[in-house]
C-alpha cells in the first residue's frame, strides 16, 4: 500500500511537470485546450442538443417520410431516427475521447481521480481497511508544525504515502 501511495504521488508530480512544460513550451495550445474544455463543460447539454438537431432533425432522409393522415410516421422513420441518434452519440463520444487525450497530454488531469479497474464491492473491505489504518496509526504521529503524519521512531510506514495508497484503493472499490 505504501508503494502504491509513492507511485501515485510520483504520478502527480510528473503530471504537474508536464502541465508546467506545456504552459511554457506551447502556451497557445494549452490555453486553447483550457478554454475549449471550460466551454464544453459549461455547455455540454447545449452541444448535445445542437448535435442532435444538426445530425437527426435536419436530415433530408428523415424529411422524406411524411405523416400519413391520422396514422403518424411509418416504422422505418423511427428505425432511421434511432440509428441517426446513435450515430450522433457516437460522434460526441469520439469527440470527448479525443478531447480527453489532448487534455491528458498537456497535464490537465488529476491522477488521484483515475479509476484503474472497477471491481465488485467487497463486504469485508471496510473492516480490513479500518484494522489496517488503526495498526498504521500506532506507528505514526501527527506533527502540527508540518501538518502531516510523521514516523514514530524506526517505523516503516510513511504517513503521506500510506494515506495516498489507502485513498487509491478506496477509489478502486467504490468511486464515491
Amino acid at each position: 500500500m505504501i508503494q502504491l501511495g509513492k507511485l501515485q504521488l510520483l504520478r502527480r508530480l510528473i503530471i504537474r511537470q508536464v502541465n508546467f512544460s506545456a504552459r511554457i513550451e506551447s502556451a497557445q495550445y494549452q490555453a486553447t485546450l483550457d478554454t475549449l474544455n471550460n466551454s464544453m463543460l459549461r455547455n455540454m447539454d447545449e452541444i448535445r442538443q445542437t448535435a442532435r438537431v444538426k445530425l437527426v432533425d435536419n436530415d433530408d432522409e428523415l424529411a422524406r417520410f411524411g405523416q400519413d393522415e391520422g396514422k403518424g410516421f411509418p416504422p422505418q422513420y423511427y428505425a432511421m431516427k434511432t440509428e441517426k441518434e446513435q450515430s450522433a452519440n457516437m460522434k460526441m463520444k469520439k469527440l470527448l475521447v479525443n478531447m480527453t487525450a489532448c487534455l491528458e497530454n498537456v497535464g490537465f488531469v488529476n491522477p488521484l481521480n483515475k479509476v484503474y479497474n472497477l471491481t465488485k464491492d467487497l463486504d469485508c473491505w471496510p473492516l480490513v481497511a479500518c484494522i489496517l489504518t488503526l495498526q498504521a496509526l500506532q506507528q505514526l504521529s501527527y506533527n502540527p508544525q508540518m501538518c502531516s503524519l510523521m514516523k514514530k521512531g524506526g517505523a516503516v510506514i510513511d504517513g503521506p504515502h500510506f494515506i495516498m495508497g489507502l485513498l487509491t484503493i478506496f477509489k478502486q472499490y467504490h468511486i464515491n
